[in-house]
């Protein structure tokens, strides 16, 4: 029963979708009890004790991924409490690298990419390349950190900084096309910003504390994807248990790219349903609940997914319009995406409550 559940809420203002409200509402009105937690303080975890679940949305700054990679993993695998998100979700949360590999090993249709780690073998690589290809950096979202490249001057540029200097975020555009000017004006402004960090005038801890916030450098890696021509959109899908989301995202003006354009198409019969099929197959193979998409066509017009992640937008009312279940049926009933997550966790929770549990008592007891 719900009612006997207490499931604590990380709650973090900053950010610019404000999603733990919407859990905290959908929570009490299952009649689960609610506990706010600060798990950034010392005595965080302590907080969770006699809670039987954690959600917590953990954005995707490196501070963010690094203290929640962290953290969940005391809580799933030492104290034995389910979250959200899983901690095999957040591993490759707004990762491409971390996502390339799991493409590969579990056998997800993607784009051919590689990745290298030594300078020289991406030097080798270059010599006999299909060009365009993409160049991508682990991290960024609204395709930001994605480039086309088109000439293997632009290829050399990239694989010469990112190895002998690092690429800053936003920056991997510019240096592929060999803007110096406004590489200095950005490494001014850093200089600018750790002048005032000395002085202590550092930014108040809010929304410009996201907006001003700096991603480390692309540094001692290139990742290479292959460029799939010919698609003037994506399809956004979004898995949340049964439930499948989809609809297209036309790209940006004179781009390739469609993440953060804003322009929907949301009509059922413009969906490819291949790729509803795919993000049910894919989920299965990631062993996740929730998980979203970006579809594209290959050059064979077979569906693949371009990246993965388990964070979406809560607020754009498009998205869930609609959606198709396991048999096939297009329901057309609006949802409310903060319902079928709640609902799929606490599924999870009374499943899985009591073997993680016992699992880390086992652990607990090991010397």
């Amino acid at each position: 029963m719900s009612q006997n559940l207490t499931v604590a809420v990380m709650d973090d203002p900053c950010w610019p979708e404000h999603i733990a409200p919407l859990w905290i509402d959908t929570l009490e009105r299952h009649g689960v009890r609610v506990r706010l937690v600060d798990l950034l303080r010392d005595d965080g975890l302590e907080t969770l004790h006699g809670c039987d679940g954690l959600m917590w949305h953990i954005g995707n700054r490196p501070t963010d991924r690094m203290y929640g990679e962290t953290i969940l993993r005391v809580v799933n695998e030492v104290m034995g409490i389910p979250t959200f998100p899983p901690l095999s979700s957040l591993w490759h949360f707004d990762n491409k690298v971390r996502q390339a590999y799991l493409a590969r090993h579990l056998g997800i249709p993607y784009p051919r990419t590689w990745v290298f780690w030594r300078y020289d073998d991406a030097l080798k690589w270059l010599e006999s390349a299909t060009l365009p290809v993409v160049v991508k950096s682990a991290t960024g979202e609204c395709s930001r950190n994605v480039v086309l490249l088109r000439d293997h001057r632009e290829c050399r540029r990239v694989i010469e900084t990112a190895f002998r200097e690092g690429i800053w975020h936003r920056e991997l555009e510019d240096v592929a096309r060999g803007r110096a000017v406004k590489q200095i004006l950005r490494e001014a402004r850093r200089f600018g910003r750790r002048v005032l960090n000395l002085l202590r005038l550092k930014p108040p801890p809010n929304l410009k504390a996201h907006l001003f916030a700096e991603r480390g450098p692309q540094d001692r890696y290139v990742l290479f994807q292959e460029f799939c021509p010919n698609n003037s959109y994506d399809t956004r899908v979004i898995v949340i248990g049964e439930r499948v989301f989809a609809l297209r995202r036309m790209n940006h003006p004179d781009d390739f790219r469609a993440s953060g354009s804003g322009k929907f198409m949301t009509a059922p019969d413009l969906v490819d349903t291949r790729f509803v099929a795919l993000a049910r197959e894919t989920c299965r193979k990631l062993r996740a609940e929730v998980m979203s998409f970006d579809g594209l066509y290959d050059g064979d017009r077979k569906p693949v997914f371009a990246e993965f992640g388990y964070s979406f937008p809560y607020h754009l009312q498009d998205y869930w319009t609609k959606h198709w279940l396991p048999d096939g049926t297009l329901v057309t009933t609006p949802c409310r995406p903060e319902e079928c997550v709640v609902e799929v966790f606490l599924e999870e929770v009374r499943r899985c409550g009591a073997e993680c549990r016992r699992a880390a008592g086992v652990r607990s007891t090991v010397r």
